[in-house]
């Protein structure tokens, strides 16, 4: 974890994430335990985005492959959470995804997280039901 950037170490540490998995890429995956039982799998970018003064990091959480989804039901479904952040097409997936800029205070950070996790999973629990908690 050393080699991550040293905001993003700091909110990892202060947020009780410091022990999250870093991959191959350099992200950070943490596994977000929800109250119900079930996991939600939230990924924070270990190389912050930059466009001139701006930077931040992207905290995003996938929400299902985007290929298996109707556009009117994932607006339907999402537009009722009134949460920050948006969906996004990642490759075959549809993602929930917050940017957070360096320097934004450790709460700010530590809700993205929980927002990212509880928002897809509750996309996941209203198309796939209970049985399902495939992210």
């Amino acid at each position: 974890m050393s080699d991550l950037h040293p905001y993003l170490r700091d909110m990892l540490d202060q947020s009780g994430y410091d022990n999250a998995p870093v991959d191959d890429d350099g992200d950070v995956r943490i596994v977000v335990r929800l109250s119900d039982g079930r996991s939600q799998q939230v990924i924070v970018s270990g190389t912050p985005d930059s466009v001139e003064d701006w930077v931040d990091f992207d905290v995003w959480s996938p929400i299902g492959r985007y290929e298996d989804m109707e556009v009117k039901d994932v607006m339907r479904i999402l537009s009722d959470y009134k949460q920050i952040g948006g969906a996004v097409v990642f490759g075959e997936h549809l993602i929930w995804k917050i940017d957070v800029p360096v320097g934004a205070p450790m709460e700010f950070f530590r809700s993205a997280v929980r927002i990212c996790a509880v928002t897809a999973d509750r996309y996941e629990l209203e198309t796939e039901g209970d049985a399902k908690d495939q992210y």
